[in-house]
């Protein structure tokens, strides 16, 4: 289903940065992208750059994002997971999350099924998400796995 509505460019800037930045300590962890609130708004935000973190427990580090999302409207969120591999290798690949809690209104459910395509098209993630409503549905393995991280 197309929408109409246009990825911010300021989006798939900040997407880049994190793709090009080798130093994952330097690289900024992920964007929470905000969906038009309203049928007059024409494109996707980016609502808030999540900064690089010093903090060693990633998986505690991914649940506060979740934490800190809203719990009344739908947001995407690119990030970048961590996770060691079979080899016990650090590996960092991006996964979308669409966050759908289950107080988001029916206008930001239908706005989210139309919209996922345009930006995962936008920032060529084609495969690497998962769709959530809170934080206890939060596998954090099934979510390396999904981004393609072999644990």
């Amino acid at each position: 289903m197309s929408s109409g509505i246009i990825v911010n460019p300021r989006i798939k800037e900040e997407f880049e940065s994190i793709k090009m930045q080798s130093n994952p300590q330097k690289r900024n962890r992920g964007l929470v992208i905000a969906l038009p609130a309203n049928k007059n708004e024409s494109e996707l935000t980016l609502e808030k750059v999540i900064p690089p973190s010093d903090s060693s427990n990633h998986k505690e580090d991914f649940i506060n994002v979740l934490r800190s999302l809203p719990e009344d409207r739908a947001v995407y969120v690119v990030y970048d997971i961590f996770g060691k591999d079979i080899n016990n290798q650090d590996q960092y690949k991006i996964i979308l999350i669409t966050w759908v809690p289950q107080g988001a209104s029916l206008f930001t459910k239908i706005v989210v099924s139309s919209t996922k395509g345009t930006l995962k098209s936008a920032l060529d993630v084609t495969s690497n998400e998962k769709t959530l409503e809170s934080v206890d549905e939060v596998n954090y393995d099934e979510l390396c796995t999904i981004a393609g991280i072999k644990l």
